[in-house]
């Protein structure tokens, strides 16, 4: 099979079905060159991924090697094994909740040959992401990576197993090509003697996040240049030897660093476990005293029982999350609470962060549901925001939509102000902004780091400052093509440094008709946004992220719906129809109870005009417009929830 000139807006296949059952198979004679490629099981020959990208549609297995020279490889979700090496020269691999088999090497190399024929690895300009918890990679042979770009929130999440030996080159200067945070995790399981390389081991540049020892031979792994790893060196007792210094942290806090604790995971002055990422719990009874932390998600799974006379509690950071089969005797005493959990310190006092004993399930998640994000102005922030922002030549006309999670950890808002180096475009920008080290980051770039060709603005932080959602007419934001040509609605996660976007419509197609005015909130993180409907009128559309999965819409279908506004808690549903500023009976604010169904309207308040900003209240009971961009939070009219379930606390917010 040869194209002359493969590409997608020449010659090309839109759907490729293989049905070749023969040995010899298709041969890729040019680089392949197909919108959707269906292998049915078949065995692919060697391929070139160039001029197109290539989304898995299926598990997919490549005799011999496969070369990645330019555009997206994204696996979403499927199994890609590659019978031979893998060389990525360029372009961009994304494991994307899938797995990447290679039985071969995989090098992040580009591949030439010299005068006698002999192979010769150069410097590679492509990227590996690795960001979501179910990304897996397996190296049966060698990792070598010696890209020129950085991968500074690429190797944020998912585990890299690597069979062979590990290399981090920089031949081309850049030292940042194996970054890796979050909870990423790099599993060394060879048989025989493995060998660690970095050229510029370093906490700010090429290091490991989380270095877990599975090599059960007698050599083990000799780490030739120096090391360093960030947040844990699990060894199991296997054998490591060191030929430089080291820097490794002392994960559980108990004195001794990890390559010398016999246990890292557990301090020997309590019974207590502690995880760096999420962690589920199941099939376990506990009888005595246990601490179990995690510095993101403690969750359960099956039968987990605290027997009587058992003294156990459930620490996160993030939620704790307690499914069916979780069970509790009455003999016994259960812990769960949220709070700062960081491994490497020891654990907080319940004192500190309040607990909850033997609550019901539904009890502890609604506790851990709610954080409300609060609208700013200006004048609002720090005083030493304030004169970091103003010292920069920043001033209130400048940003718009200024808004800041529960705790005030982050502050998210837009800006035509080019506030990075490679911000040039003149338009406006989406920036999360962190108060406690005057952080700046520039989230609507491109996925290549440059500036957008289309404005990005409307942005809106959850109440746990862990995702901001805006809307964008950028093309260039994801992995997903994006050829619709209309504004999206995109989801950052701030841990993870990623965008996805999550407007579709419901058959999960690109959607015709421009989204806007997103919100976010519920402990299951739901998103909502507004689009016209089929017929042009005005809709709610919402993105459930728990299930990744599109939500049916969202509004009662009576009226030109926009403006969606979500309470803490994901509960209740408010909306505009009409528009503020015109005769009473033109505008309403419709309610929804999305856990009962019901629904009510009321008339929005006489004073409003379009442009002001709405919020819920904590509870839920009603909405807050804020009179004018420059209200402050006491400046506002309260229009009440009709479905709300709590008159008292719904009159303590009026």
């Amino acid at each position: 099979m040869h194209f002359d000139y493969p590409n997608p807006s020449y010659g090309h296949f839109n759907v490729l079905s293989l049905q070749n059952a023969s040995a010899d198979g298709v041969v890729f004679a040019s680089p392949l060159a197909v919108v959707q490629l269906e292998s049915n099981s078949h065995v692919l020959n060697p391929l070139t991924i160039d001029a197109m990208n290539w989304t898995l549609s299926d598990d997919v297995t490549v005799r011999g090697p496969v070369q990645l020279a330019d555009s997206v490889l994204d696996l979403a979700g499927h199994t890609l094994t590659v019978q031979g090496d893998l060389i990525h020269a360029g372009g961009i691999l994304t494991v994307n909740g899938g797995t990447l088999i290679v039985e071969g090497d995989y090098r992040i190399q580009h591949l030439t040959t010299d005068a006698e024929g002999q192979p010769v690895y150069e410097a590679s300009n492509g990227w590996l992401a690795m960001q979501n918890a179910e990304d897996q990679i397996e190296v049966r042979g060698d990792f070598v990576t010696d890209s020129t770009q950085d991968h500074e929130g690429y190797l944020s999440a998912g585990t890299l197993e690597i069979m062979g030996d590990f290399t981090q080159l920089s031949t081309s200067g850049n030292p940042y090509n194996f970054y890796a945070d979050g909870t990423h995790r790099v599993v060394l399981s060879g048989t025989g003697r493995q060998t660690v390389h970095f050229d510029y081991p370093n906490p700010s540049y090429g290091h490991f996040n989380v270095l877990e020892m599975a090599n059960p031979s007698s050599q083990g792994v000799l780490f030739q240049s120096n090391l360093v790893v960030t947040r844990l060196f699990s060894h199991h007792g296997k054998a490591f030897t060191f030929a430089g210094t080291v820097e490794i942290p002392d994960f559980d806090g108990d004195g001794l660093r990890d390559d010398l604790d016999p246990d890292p995971l557990h301090g020997d002055d309590e019974p207590t476990s502690c995880y760096p990422s999420d962690h589920q719990i199941s099939g376990e009874t506990f009888q005595d005293s246990r601490l179990i932390r995690s510095e993101a998600t403690l969750e359960t799974g099956g039968s987990v029982l605290i027997a009587a006379g058992a003294d156990v509690t459930f620490e996160a950071t993030t939620r704790v999350i307690l499914k069916p089969g979780f069970q509790v005797n009455a003999d016994g005493r259960f812990v769960a609470r949220i709070s700062a959990v960081d491994c490497q310190t020891s654990a907080a006092t319940a004192a500190d962060t309040g607990e909850t004993e033997n609550e019901p399930v539904a009890e502890i998640q609604e506790r851990f549901s709610t954080a409300e994000a609060h609208p700013l102005r200006f004048a609002d922030l720090p005083l030493a925001s304030l004169e970091f922002l103003m010292a920069r030549g920043i001033s209130a006309d400048d940003l718009a939509d200024l808004q800041s999670d529960a705790e005030g950890k982050y502050i998210v808002f837009s800006t035509s102000l080019g506030l990075d180096v490679g911000d040039d475009n003149e338009l406006s920008d989406v920036y999360l902004y962190r108060p406690s080290d005057h952080d700046l980051r520039w989230i609507s770039r491109n996925l290549d780091g440059t500036a957008a060709t289309a404005p990005s603005d409307q942005p809106r932080i959850d109440g746990w400052g862990e995702y901001v959602v805006y809307r964008s007419a950028s093309d260039r934001l994801t992995w997903n093509p994006d050829t619709n040509g209309v504004e999206d609605i995109f989801l950052y996660a701030i841990e993870e440094w990623s965008t996805e976007r999550v407007s579709w419509t419901e058959s999960g197609e690109e959607p015709t008709q421009a989204s806007s005015h997103p919100d976010l909130a519920g402990l299951d993180l739901e998103i909502v946004y507004a689009r016209k409907d089929e017929n042009g009128e005005g809709a709610i559309y919402g993105y459930d992220l728990a299930v990744d999965r599109l939500t049916q819409r969202q509004d009662d279908g009576l009226c030109d719906a926009h403006h969606p506004r979500l309470s803490a808690d994901g509960r209740y549903l408010a909306y505009l129809c009409g528009v503020p500023g015109t005769r009473e009976e033109d505008c309403s604010v419709h309610f929804i109870d999305r856990t009962t169904g019901l629904s009510g309207m009321e008339p929005c308040p006489p004073q409003i005009e379009a442009g002001y900003r709405v919020y819920f209240d904590t509870e839920g009971g009603g909405v807050r417009w804020l009179l004018g961009p420059d209200a402050s939070g006491d400046q506002y009219q309260f229009t009440a929830n009709p479905v709300f379930d709590d008159a008292e606390t719904q009159r303590q917010f009026q």
